[in-house]
């Protein structure tokens, strides 16, 4: 799911996942720990890429990417602290 929005085009991705996912995050908290790196870096980084240049162009993306990353933090902050530092 996460590697077809990933190198899915911007139109034909859908902003639901990256709700499921926040959802997710948020009931099942560090059991998803695992798999933070292909969440931030396959939702978090093309969403960012979608909607980093124009203020107005995926009004709906945004909303639900905001979202994810305060879940990101709120429930799952010790999966960031294990990233390499690079990618921190």
């Amino acid at each position: 799911l996460v590697d077809d929005y990933q190198i899915g085009a911007p139109e034909a991705r859908d902003p639901e996942i990256l709700y499921l996912f926040s959802t997710m995050l948020k009931h099942m908290e560090e059991s998803l720990q695992n798999f933070l790196h292909q969440i931030l870096f396959g939702l978090c980084e093309s969403t960012l890429e979608m909607v980093k240049n124009d203020d107005m162009s995926y009004p709906e993306f945004r909303a639900g990417f905001f979202k994810l990353v305060q879940n990101i933090i709120k429930h799952c902050a010790s999966g960031l602290f294990s990233l390499e530092a690079a990618r921190f």
